[in-house]
């Protein structure tokens, strides 16, 4: 069973490549917090190399499913070594890469790449005008809602209804307390 161990090895040796691609492109979005997590995640798998190495030096023999759960290994190890007896791969690679596309499609969105077979001066034309529509896209999460009171109305001209209604609108107090103070 030395290959079932040997293969278990090229898989997670691929799994890690997988996890570092997808860290260096999370590393370039500014996404700390995933990245700490892939680094764990990829500091488990080189831990699984070393444990599935030295079951290879004691030779270690695995028929079925239960030679696995035997074995004392983590449960994420042990749920993708089963996966490898039973359908000769980890399923963690197609998640990997599943994710690693969609990361990709993100980088891909945020700075598109000029195409070479174009004229100078239409690459240059449309990437201003492509990077000028992609540098003022708003964060609507940071958008903070007009208070209800104030929504529909329209800012008076005069200087005393302009002074109140922009005490109402940036304060969120009432119109009389706004005119005591204009007052």
């Amino acid at each position: 069973m030395k290959e079932f161990f040997e293969k278990a090895v090229l898989l997670i040796n691929q799994l890690i490549q997988t996890r570092t691609n997808q860290c260096s492109i999370l590393i370039q979005l500014n996404r700390s917090k995933e990245t700490t997590a892939l680094k764990f995640k990829i500091k488990n798998y080189n831990n699984w190399i070393g444990i599935i190495k030295e079951h290879i030096a004691n030779n270690t023999q695995i028929v079925d499913k239960n030679d696995i759960t035997k074995l004392k290994l983590t449960d994420k190890l042990s749920s993708n070594l089963i996966d490898l007896l039973e359908n000769g791969k980890f399923k963690d690679i197609d998640l990997a890469m599943a994710e690693l596309k969609e990361i990709e499609k993100i980088i891909n969105t945020t700075n598109p790449e000029p195409q070479g077979s174009q004229s100078a001066s239409h690459s240059a034309s449309h990437s201003a005008s492509h990077s000028a529509s992609n540098h003022y896209i708003v964060d609507t999460t940071k958008i903070e809602a007009q208070p209800k009171h104030i929504d529909g109305k329209v800012r008076p001209s005069d200087k005393r209804g302009g002074d109140i209604h922009d005490l109402c609108y940036i304060h969120d107090i009432g119109e009389k307390t706004a005119m005591k103070y204009v007052d």
